[in-house]
């Protein structure tokens, strides 16, 4: 943890939600994207975050396993002009979780959910901070789960071949009599 002007790192624990170890990992399983192996490739290595306390050391890992993250202590109006969309605060035994959404700031709870998005980009406090950019929550669904997201769309468009071959194959019967005419 670096020390700046005679200071350690601390965070605002009025503009953020104050979170222990396990409450950081179940916030950020929340935050994963539905890509199982990613998912918890991440999980473990941001929970091998949370046992060190060399976050420099971990972070270099953290880019070998190909998720973009860096360690960095200062103001915090410098952590968040880093690239990312996720930064992990500690402060001892503390954690804080910062998120890019919507082109502001916010804060998240336990669970995951934005819980304060008045977060001062601007602030002087110093913080020790890893800065990352999780992958997207994927809309991609696999197997049979994904008919039963498509299912109002497919209802309708297999209404509609329905009724048409009805149509049709009663056409067909009909032109025989006609014929016979």
């Amino acid at each position: 943890m670096a020390v700046t002007n005679g200071t350690a790192p601390s965070f605002n624990s009025e503009m953020m939600t104050v979170l222990k170890n396990s409450e950081v990992l179940s916030a950020i399983t929340e935050l994963l994207p539905a890509d199982r192996p990613v998912a918890d490739r991440l999980k473990e290595e941001i929970s091998f975050l949370l046992k060190t306390a060399n976050w420099s050391g971990e972070t270099s890992v953290l880019a070998q396993s190909h998720f973009a993250a860096k360690h960095t202590s200062g103001p915090l109006r410098d952590v968040l002009q880093l690239p990312g969309n996720f930064v992990l605060l500690r402060n001892d035994d503390q954690y804080a979780i910062l998120q890019y959404v919507e082109k502001r700031w916010t804060s998240l709870n336990r669970r995951g959910e934005i819980v304060s998005d008045n977060i001062d980009s601007q602030s002087e406090d110093l913080v020790d901070a890893v800065v990352m950019t999780l992958p997207p929550k994927s809309s991609a669904i696999g197997g049979f789960s994904s008919l039963v997201a498509l299912w109002p769309e497919l209802r309708a468009a297999w209404a509609e071949v329905g009724v048409a071959s009805l149509f049709i194959n009663f056409g067909q019967l009909l032109l025989p009599l006609f014929a016979l005419l």
